[in-house]
């Protein structure tokens, strides 16, 4: 089992100054004992927030990316838990 944090684009990382997920991920992780792998790149995608829910479907299709050397972990077959902000 792992907990995966869905990553931040770079720009809502910057306009945030903070990782609010990165926070809970590692909190849960240490209160269930569930190791905490930060195995996604996340790259450019267009805000959110003014979409409508049809396009968000779609906003985000491909900006999520396996970090190089994590693919043997999230192979395996471990159940995964994902964590966003949303």
């Amino acid at each position: 089992d792992l907990i995966v944090p869905i990553p931040p684009t770079p720009s809502h990382l910057r306009e945030r100054g903070w990782y609010p997920v990165g926070d809970i991920a590692t909190c849960l992780s240490e209160r269930c004992g569930i190791p905490l792998v930060h195995a996604l790149e996340s790259s450019k995608a267009a805000d959110q927030r003014p979409l409508d829910r049809e396009m968000r479907m779609h906003n985000r299709t491909g900006t999520l990316a396996v970090k190089p050397g994590c693919e043997p972990i999230m192979s395996q077959g471990p159940t995964i838990v994902l964590l966003d902000d949303v």
